[in-house]
């Protein structure tokens, strides 16, 4: 939840990569119903593959490979549609200014960009997450505040995120602490890096107690 493996990164890459291929092919179906008019798709994917390869690099921009936090999820259609328009300014960069294609695209552009945006969205939001599914991450969740119960709340209710989430309040002791990391094998520990006192409660675990284990602002959570 917190962070992506090369192979989730991988598998998301591809997926947009085969989303812009289906939508490119819708596109030349919509355009040219009738065999033999116009230009196949073969010859659209030759001039349209630099394309995807650029609207990948825009994608990493607009941080849609970044980790996927709450304020990423939440954001995701959003940045999207604003990858995909700024797609657009380059595609038509490249079309009109640095090459001489051999199609006019202003309207198989446009198709092209309103199904991949829908495709796209799809894969992200509902067939996305089955295929970069992995073992729920076991994650303690310091403290009462406003935050850290709305990310407790936000985390138990979707189940995307693939976690479990065990909570400890601030007047936890250092015994039941150690209790939660080792019998639950805790992976991540979620905390307020401006809260004093919790900075103070990890610290007396020792480094050995912690090692291996990631530590993450429970603030940075919401960051945009």
């Amino acid at each position: 939840m917190l962070s992506r493996s090369k192979t989730q990164l991988f598998v998301l890459i591809v997926g947009d990569l085969f989303a812009m291929v289906i939508s490119l092919w819708l596109t030349v179906r919509i355009r040219y119903p009738t065999p033999h008019i116009g230009l196949s798709f073969v010859d659209h994917l030759t001039i349209f593959a630099p394309i995807f390869v650029l609207w990948i690099i825009g994608f990493f921009i607009f941080n849609l490979y970044g980790k996927p936090t709450v304020a990423y999820q939440r954001n995701l259609p959003l940045n999207l549609f604003n990858a995909q328009f700024f797609n657009s300014a380059v595609a038509a960069l490249v079309f009109y200014f640095l090459t001489a294609a051999v199609i006019t695209p202003k309207t198989n552009l446009f198709i092209d960009l309103l199904l991949s945006f829908i495709i796209l969205l799809i894969w992200r939001t509902v067939l996305g997450p089955k295929f970069t599914r992995r073992r729920a991450e076991q994650i303690l969740l310091l403290g009462a505040s406003v935050d850290a119960q709305e990310l407790e709340r936000e985390l138990k209710e979707n189940t995307r995120y693939e976690v479990v989430i065990h909570r400890a309040s601030e007047a936890v002791t250092q015994e039941k602490l150690l209790d939660h990391i080792y019998t639950n094998k805790i992976a991540t520990i979620i905390f307020d890096f401006k809260n004093h006192h919790e900075k103070e409660m990890l610290s007396r675990l020792g480094i050995l107690a912690l090692l291996g284990i990631k530590f993450v602002d429970v603030n940075d959570l919401y960051e945009d």
